[in-house]
């Protein structure tokens, strides 16, 4: 039977030195590649989507992850409309 990799999965493997250590679960690697998408410049959920192929429902489980308990990202509400940044991208804006 053959297996059925989806794109955060090829992009992970592709990415992962062969002695990084045990693998990624599925949601890690999801929230490391939208995290990556968030530092790359995807700051919209759509812009999001369009960079790292995940689903809406993934993309809110991940944002959540990222905004709750990971605290690595924040939001500000511009012209109604919510952007994502990464922390590490305001505390260098705001030197």
């Amino acid at each position: 039977m053959a297996q059925h990799f989806t794109r955060l999965q090829r992009d992970a493997a592709a990415a992962r030195p062969s002695n990084a250590g045990p693998a990624l679960s599925p949601l890690e690697t999801e929230r490391e590649t939208v995290y990556k998408a968030i530092k790359d410049g995807a700051h919209t959920q759509d812009e999001m989507m369009a960079e790292t192929g995940v689903n809406e429902m993934v993309l809110g489980r991940v944002l959540a992850d990222l905004l709750l308990w990971q605290r690595r990202i924040v939001t500000k509400t511009i012209d109604d409309a919510r952007f994502y940044f990464a922390i590490e991208d305001t505390d260098a804006s705001a030197a």
